[in-house]
């Protein structure tokens, strides 16, 4: 369950004996304002609603959806405010869902694998359900033109929505310059690579490596439009958490 006053989720068993607690209030994106809705997928993995706005935090990172591992690790978060595709407004609600994949299918980027769906609703906005698909894409390109919904792919983890398997220099091929199939699936992979790689940077407190990394993959042009956000999302967060160390080791 979640409690929206202290800004944490809390974990019990059958018994309703209290087993954890996830999460803090703070203006990190691995911390909480105001948490809401909350579900458990079929691999144990808790996604829960950030919906809560403050002018003392950051607010880049409120009015998400966050994923966190079995052991209560932070892996994902998507969403982020406002009103365009993808974003959330005020978001109340979150559920999981395997069963109507196909129905939203011609939605995702061309060659995805749709494995399940995520669905959010805003309370204000308009579009008052957000639908998000989660699986194995493959293929670098742009999503297809919807109305109100449209498939983001991947965060952070391994787990959940991987872009492709990959190598750590990747660069987009110069302007004019013809490629082979063959060629361009490498360059993807070698892009994948490298996100992966900058992710472990990322959780390992590592963060001007993992800055520039997150910076050649959007630099590469071979990430689509929702998963670039994400990494300038954590690009963001990076440059806000290198510059409080600076002003505290002055």
């Amino acid at each position: 369950m979640t409690d929206k006053l202290k800004a944490k989720i809390f974990d019990f068993d059958p018994s309703g004996n209290l087993k954890r607690t996830i999460g803090r209030l703070g203006d990190s994106i691995d911390e909480l304002v105001r948490p809401k809705g909350i579900a458990v997928d079929r691999d144990s993995r808790i996604w829960v609603i950030d919906a809560g706005a403050s002018l003392s935090l950051s607010a880049w990172s409120t009015e998400v959806a966050k994923k966190y591992d079995p052991q209560g690790r932070l892996l994902l978060f998507f969403g982020r405010p406002g009103n365009e595709p993808g974003n959330m407004n005020l978001p109340a609600k979150i559920i999981v869902d395997y069963d109507h994949v196909d129905l939203f299918k011609r939605y995702a980027v061309r060659g995805a694998d749709i494995k399940f769906l995520v669905f959010v609703s805003n309370q204000y906005g308009p579009a008052k359900v957000n639908v998000y698909g989660f699986g194995e894409f493959p293929v670098a390109d742009k999503p297809r033109e919807a109305t109100q919904t449209r498939p983001v792919e991947r965060g952070p983890p391994a787990e959940s929505v991987r872009p492709v398997e990959p190598s750590p220099t990747a660069v987009a091929p110069e302007p004019g310059q013809q490629t082979s199939e063959a060629q361009r699936l490498q360059q993807t992979k070698t892009v994948a690579d490298l996100y992966y790689q900058s992710m472990d940077l990322y959780r390992a407190g590592r963060l001007e490596e993992a800055r520039a990394g997150f910076v050649k993959v959007i630099a590469s042009g071979l990430i689509p439009p929702p998963m670039e956000e994400t990494l300038k999302g954590y690009i963001k967060d990076i440059d806000g958490r290198l510059a409080r160390n600076r002003g505290g080791s002055r």
